[in-house]
């Protein structure tokens, strides 16, 4: 959903900046329904082929299959209360949406709804991530990605202070029945290329960057090589297919560069 880069997925991007840009369903029904009297925010989109793509507006989900001519709502049955932390579709039909609520002792509840049907009919399963009241559930914000129906990863980034980055990664193997824990190193931005090669990216400073060949459980800093040492230097995630991949910093100093 938010990994691959190729020249194919650089057109993708430039598309899907287009394509929401430019909704010509934006006053249908269905969105004037989940907009109210407020103004509509576009949480998340994804661009899966040139005709078919979804965007969460607030709580709402909808679907295209005619490149935003029109659009209708398949997102499941969520509590009023609940938070969206991620969407994910690998194809047409087959789609999941991950959520949390907060309960009134302070235990946060992740939820995890899956669609075989393109949303006509979701399964919704409750997650056992953490323990009751473990203050790592409290998340800033959760991601996932799946590579298909039975493998995907989910990360959370635990609310804390800005001088910190704590983490915890979740894989499984199996549709989500059994979830694999691990520590991350860095967790503002996850992403895998498969189930065993991926990148954590972030830290305090925006500088540090690691990398897993065994689905995370191990990380090994992989740090830039030539950083200047008298400048503010960020990392951006790493974009990796067909064997190669590129990692893009930024430098500002008395000299800014790319």
């Amino acid at each position: 959903m938010r990994f691959h880069f190729s020249i194919t997925s650089l057109i993708k991007v430039v598309l899907t900046f287009t394509f929401i840009v430019n909704i010509p369903g934006m006053n249908s029904p269905a969105f004037a329904q989940a907009q109210g009297n407020q103004q509509v925010s576009f949480e998340q989109f994804d661009l899966l082929t040139a005709s078919q793509g979804w965007v969460l507006v607030g709580q709402h989900l909808f679907w295209t299959s005619d490149a935003g001519e029109s659009w209708h709502e398949i997102g499941p049955a969520i509590p009023a209360d609940a938070v969206i932390q991620d969407v994910a579709f690998i194809e047409s039909d087959t789609g999941w949406m991950l959520w949390t609520t907060a309960r009134s002792e302070g235990i946060i509840d992740y939820q995890l709804a899956q669609t075989a049907d393109n949303g006509i009919t979701w399964t919704i399963q409750s997650l056992a991530l953490f323990e009751p009241g473990e203050i790592a559930s409290n998340a800033e914000k959760a991601e996932m990605d799946w590579f298909d129906a039975q493998t995907g990863w989910i990360s959370v980034k635990q609310n804390s202070s800005s001088n910190f980055s704590l983490g915890t990664l979740f894989t499984t193997s199996d549709g989500g029945k059994n979830w694999s824990r691990f520590t991350l190193p860095v967790a503002d931005s996850v992403n895998f290329s498969d189930p065993h090669t991926g990148w954590a990216v972030g830290g305090p400073a925006n500088d540090q960057v690691f990398h897993t060949q065994d689905g995370g459980a191990n990380w090994e800093s992989i740090q830039p090589a030539n950083i200047p040492e008298d400048v503010q230097t960020i990392v951006y995630p790493p974009h990796y297919a067909n064997g190669q991949g590129a990692m893009v910093t930024t430098h500002v100093g008395p000299e800014n560069t790319l």
